[in-house]
């Protein structure tokens, strides 16, 4: 498969050239204390790791827990059916959506999932949540039917 953007590419290249460039020139590192991560200054509760080949931020973790990426990763990434019932993306903001209809009651949720609602009452709720829908079905690496069952779905679709 390999790497096929360009920018990913060229980002690849130059920290194998800065690499290939930090194997002669190692520092002296025998006095240091070797921390595995450090804090952020202006985030608390975030941690720095740092390569020990060219000492560049690797990665943060938070609270001891790596971050997950949510955006243009694959369903069967993201959660196991067996598990969970939707990616974590979904479950949060189906209960976003829920909770704004408990504090506010003019919020109904079955015509929110049923029909068309009037904009004054979701405006801002419906934009908002929307827009992180359609973003992470939009940057999904592969569509949610996958390529190789399309075809019975369409034929599905004609009887």
């Amino acid at each position: 498969m390999g790497v096929k953007d360009e920018f990913h590419q060229k980002a690849i290249l130059t920290y194998i050239d800065e690499l290939n460039a930090l194997e002669n020139k190692k520092p002296d590192r025998t006095s240091e204390v070797c921390n595995k991560s450090v804090e952020h200054p202006r985030m608390p509760g975030v941690d720095l790791e740092r390569c020990e080949k060219c000492d560049k931020y690797l990665r943060t973790t938070h609270n001891g827990q790596r971050t997950s990426q949510v955006f243009g990763m694959a369903l069967c990434i993201q959660f196991n059916p067996n598990e969970d019932p939707a990616p974590i993306v979904v479950i949060k903001c189906t209960e976003e959506i829920e909770r704004c209809a408990v504090i506010s009651p003019k919020i109904d949720l079955y015509k929110l999932y049923k029909s068309n609602v009037s904009k004054a009452e979701v405006e801002k709720l419906r934009n908002a949540i929307n827009e992180v829908y359609k973003k992470f079905l939009r940057e999904l690496p592969d569509p949610i039917i996958p390529v190789q069952w399309y075809d019975k779905f369409v034929e599905a679709s004609r009887k």
